[in-house]
Formats: structure tokens, C-alpha cells, sequence
């Protein structure tokens, strides 16, 4: 029945060798070959090897289970991985563990399509509102210019300022929409290097004579952080 899941499960006994490793598992790891009785760190390559930490923890007794979301570069891509490690109390008083992994890649990208989605259809829908009294205005306009050029007059300053209004919303209305699809401004600050960030004083010298003290001016005004060095002149 493991064999067939749609999850990925691995199954360890008490010395940390594998009893179950199903194809799923196989699949989302990128593990091919017979892994029957080796230890999880032999199988496990690159950013997988993670999940040896996880299991490592609930073997050792630190905790009964442990989870985690692993972001992994596999031979298939980027992948985002859930990965459950739990104790699996044997008959014997042996404790084993079973280790259960999922792709969610496709899943997180769908989320992130739909909130996409969700973002374009609310700017859509607040686009529509000031369209709506900007082409009612143009059609009264056009039906007094037509037929009441008196009534025009009267009509056409409110109107005007009504459309203008709008595209004043409009404008303001991308330009947030813009904004929210950058990534934040950088703000640079100057900073005053400490004693912790300074070199030692006085530098190490191979072949430095006796009464050497040389060292390092460091200047708390400078915009920089590279000190200069300072001849004592025994050293010239």
C-alpha cells in the first residue's frame, strides 16, 4: 500500500537503515537504485541531506517529531519540499522512524498564481468605477451638444471636472500597483566603524624588530572602513 501512495514515505529502523523507501519518495529526492538497508546520509544527496538533521533529532530521542519546509535544487529545478519526520515505536521497545516527504512546488505556485490573480481582478474592478461616471458624463455632454447647447454650456464644467477627478484616481491607482510590484528601496546610512570591526593594534609582523609599534589610524569620521596604517619608524 506504501508502495502506491501519492507521498513520498521512508521508513527507518532503530539503527537508522532503511526498511521502506517508496517510488514517491524516490521521485521527489532523486534517489534511483536499491536503497535497502543503507543509511539515510549514503542516499541522500546535495541540499537533501537536510532531512538527515531532521530524522537525526527524532532518533536521538530530542523530540518525538520534527517538520520542516526545505527549499532544494534538484536535477528537476528549484523544488520546495514538506518534510515530516516522526517516531515509529516498535513491538519490541525499539523505535524506529517514518519520514514523509511532499513536493509542494506546484502547489505554492498555484497559491502564488491565484493571489496574482486575486490582485489583478481587484485592480481591474477599481479601475471600472471611475470609468463608469466618466463615460455617463461623456454621454450627457454629447446629447446636450447635440440637442441643448445651452444645457451643454451649463453641464460641461462640472463634467470636465468629474473626468479629470478620475483620471487623477486612475493615475494614482497604477501608480500604487506599480509600487507594490518593486522590491523596497535600499536606504544607505553611513556608519561609524567600532573597536570590534577595527584590526589589531598593532598589526602582526613577521620579523618586526623589538620596540616596533606600529599600528593603525583609525579614523571614526572616515565614511570608509579601511584604516591606515601607522609607521613607528623603528620598523623603516
Amino acid at each position: 500500500m506504501i508502495a502506491n501512495v501519492a507521498t513520498g514515505v521512508i521508513s527507518l529502523d532503530e539503527q537508522g537503515r532503511i526498511e521502506t523507501f517508496n517510488e514517491r519518495a524516490a521521485e521527489i529526492l532523486a534517489v534511483s537504485g536499491d536503497v535497502q538497508g543503507r543509511r539515510l546520509d549514503e542516499v541522500l544527496e546535495g541540499d537533501t541531506r537536510r532531512i538527515v538533521d531532521l530524522v537525526e533529532a527524532v532518533r536521538r530521542g530530542r523530540v518525538s517529531r520534527e517538520e520542516a519546509q526545505l527549499v532544494c535544487q534538484l536535477p528537476r529545478g528549484r523544488r520546495t519540499l514538506s518534510v515530516v519526520a516522526s517516531a515509529l515505536p516498535g513491538d519490541g521497545g525499539g523505535q524506529g522512524t517514518v519520514v514523509v516527504c511532499e513536493d509542494l512546488t506546484q502547489i505554492l505556485a498555484t497559491q502564488r498564481l491565484e493571489a496574482w490573480k486575486e490582485a489583478v481582478e481587484r485592480v481591474i474592478h477599481e479601475i471600472k468605477n471611475p470609468l463608469t461616471p466618466v463615460g455617463l458624463a461623456a454621454e450627457t455632454l454629447k446629447s446636450a451638444h447635440a440637442n441643448d447647447p445651452g444645457r451643454f454650456d451649463v453641464l460641461f464644467p462640472s463634467a470636465i471636472d468629474m473626468v479629470l477627478s478620475s483620471v487623477r484616481d486612475l493615475k494614482e491607482l497604477i501608480a500604487q500597483f506599480s509600487r507594490f510590484s518593486r522590491l523596497p528601496r535600499c536606504a544607505w546610512r553611513g556608519a561609524i566603524p567600532t573597536s570590534s570591526s577595527a584590526p589589531p593594534s598593532p598589526p602582526t609582523r613577521r620579523g618586526a624588530p623589538r620596540g616596533c609599534r606600529c599600528g593603525w589610524n583609525w579614523r571614526q569620521t572616515c565614511r570608509t572602513s579601511r584604516p591606515t596604517p601607522t609607521n613607528c619608524g623603528a620598523c623603516s
